[in-house]
């Protein structure tokens, strides 16, 4: 699943500034009242809305090893 645009990240910042409630914003924007809970909870700490760096991903079990084994 692609992530939603960094857009829709400051969407959410500025529609909760002009007092929309969490469900409004996330119906506005075609979102769940999660991801638009989590969105708000990191702008509160503090930390940076934006997109992850890739090496934050966890990566799935079966491309770990993929090559292993081989001769």
């Amino acid at each position: 699943m692609k992530p939603y645009p960094v857009e829709y990240r400051h969407r959410v910042v500025h529609l909760t500034a002009d007092g929309y409630s969490t469900s409004d914003i996330a119906a506005v924007l075609g979102t769940s009242a999660a991801w638009v809970r989590s969105i708000k909870a990191l702008h509160r700490s503090g930390r940076p809305s934006g997109l992850r760096s890739p090496a934050s991903r966890p990566r799935s079990p079966a491309g770990r090893g993929r090559d292993r084994g081989r001769a």
